[in-house]
């Protein structure tokens, strides 16, 4: 078995306009305003690029060498590292190494700033396809190949001047003693199809975690009124999270076609489609299977959100009622008690029973005023923050009769 080379990558949808930033850091050490440039220079200056150079075409690339290693960056946001090898371990090792620890760095502080961030993580970010070339190598020797690194091999592709070798974790690429032509567009739209599957997959798992979520709100016997707030905050950051994610499949959709029409101009089709790496049409369809289900959950949070917050501000009025109805009671047991002290009549008798004299109180008396006007208020903040606690706990609400229940039979 000769090994040839390996090849690692990963996808992120990106654009044109990031490719210009990243090629200006790479080439000039320059960085927009605002971005932290202190810190990208100095990882700029552990990378030691070199051969730096943007090249155009239907999808602009910007190539540079590391070391030994060349790093191709396109402008939808595919990236892949290569290395001319004859060993599969410490190769595939640098090139983690080097993409994980040293140049994701960069690119996600050159990028983070206004950048999206989903609630939950999305553990397909990280992961890299591995492509390995070999030359005139048998069909046993890389079965034993991959038993060796812990993986399986469980779909073979033949074309006439290649044999693709699909395991789990790896891509084995074998090429005929003629050579093989149209090897970039083979591995590239590889490595494309298998992170786009890995993006798809952790939608699929981010939809149904804020689906049961949701579904474990609406499900609640009831919910004390004290936790309203609570549950509406979660709530919007779920809203975020759908609005994010259909954005990024849209994005994703977007390129996907576009490289599907790039091969399709170079009459790459069927070359690509014999060896399983052209894989658009199931991409797209599972792309739209992907889009109908978090078109559901956005209707099903819309109408958890809608309902949450009318009992919200129902909530808030009540507070505010009780509170309004508390002081109008207390300013009312006021002027009661100022006026009949005002106009209450006065009578002296001795110490037998007998009536000396009687009258009139004719004035104000203010310490009487200010002692019953605090005594009112002060009574009246007691009760409130009595009554208030209180009332949160008794009152509750039940959104199993309200919302209903909506539910996916296939359980999705």
């Amino acid at each position: 078995m000769e090994i040839t080379r390996v090849i690692i990558g990963n996808w992120f949808p990106r654009t044109k306009l990031h490719l210009k930033e990243y090629f200006d850091l790479l080439k000039h050490g320059t960085a927009n305003a605002g971005l932290d440039l202190t810190r990208l220079k100095e990882i700029r200056e552990e990378l030691k690029p070199r051969n730096v150079r943007y090249i155009g075409g239907r999808f602009d690339c910007v190539k540079a060498d590391f070391g030994k290693m060349t790093i191709a960056y396109h402008e939808d946001g595919l990236l892949t590292a290569s290395l001319e090898t004859s060993k599969y371990q410490p190769s595939t090792d640098q090139l983690q190494t080097f993409i994980k620890a040293q140049l994701t760095p960069l690119i996600g502080l050159l990028f983070a700033k206004g950048a999206s961030v989903l609630s939950y993580g999305m553990s397909g970010n990280s992961q890299n396809t591995t492509i390995v070339l070999t030359k005139n190598s048998s069909e046993a020797e890389l079965e034993k190949f991959c038993l060796e690194q812990g993986d399986e091999i469980h779909f073979v592709a033949r074309h006439a001047d290649r044999t693709v070798y699909f395991a789990d974790r790896i891509i084995i690429i074998d090429e005929g003693a003629g050579g093989v032509s149209s090897m970039t567009q083979v591995t590239d739209n590889l490595i494309l199809a298998r992170s786009y599957e890995r993006r798809l997959r952790d939608f699929l798992e981010l939809y149904r975690t804020l689906w049961d979520k949701i579904t474990t709100i609406q499900e609640r016997k009831a919910i004390p009124s004290s936790e309203l707030s609570l549950i509406r905050d979660q709530l919007l950051n779920y809203r975020r999270d759908v609005a994010i994610t259909g954005a990024r499949i849209g994005q994703m959709l977007v390129y996907l076609n576009e490289r599907k029409s790039e091969i399709d101009d170079l009459g790459l089709t069927e070359t690509l489609r014999s060896v399983e790496a052209y894989r658009f049409d199931k991409l797209i369809s599972a792309t739209d299977y992907t889009t109908k289900l978090w078109d559901m959950l956005k209707d099903y949070l819309d109408s958890t959100v809608e309902i949450t917050g009318f009992f919200y501000q129902e909530n808030l009025q009540k507070e505010i009622g009780i509170q309004q109805f508390i002081f109008l009671i207390s300013a009312v047991a006021t002027i009661i008690g100022l006026g009949s002290i005002a106009g209450a009549s006065i009578m002296f008798l001795d110490t037998n029973g007998n009536e000396l004299f009687d009258g009139l109180l004719s004035s104000f008396d203010y310490t009487a005023l200010y002692k019953f006007g605090g005594l009112a208020l002060l009574a009246s903040l007691i009760i409130f923050l009595v009554v208030k606690p209180l009332i949160k706990r008794l009152y509750r609400i039940k959104p199993a009769k309200l919302l209903g229940r909506y539910r996916d039979p296939g359980k999705h």
